[in-house]
């Protein structure tokens, strides 16, 4: 059982760290709870001396997105349909009405 909950809390740290790197808005939601990251942007842009970036240099947690995209288009992948086995039933019903 402590293995498991000591799995379960590593699991727990592993998936917050993965959010507060991967998700671009996490530590601004982060410091709405009350929870200061040490790696999180800080957005002290104006306290910044020129031509020097907010946090002493280090890379900030915003990230620039490339997204590619292309006309929608029409095509057919594949046209034909094949059965397996001779395509008969196996039982049938007959229905009459009154």
């Amino acid at each position: 059982m402590i293995r498991q909950l000591l799995a379960s809390l590593i699991v727990l740290v592993a998936a917050f760290a993965a959010r507060a790197v991967f998700v671009p808005g996490a530590s601004q939601t982060t410091a709405n709870y009350g929870i200061a990251l040490p790696f999180a942007a800080s957005g002290d842009v104006a306290n910044a001396a020129p031509g020097q970036r907010p946090g002493g240099g280090r890379p900030s947690g915003a990230r620039q997105n490339n997204v590619v995209t292309t006309g929608v288009t029409l095509a057919t992948i594949n046209s034909t349909l094949s059965a397996i086995g001779e395509g008969t039933a196996t039982r049938s019903v007959t229905v009459a009405s009154p």
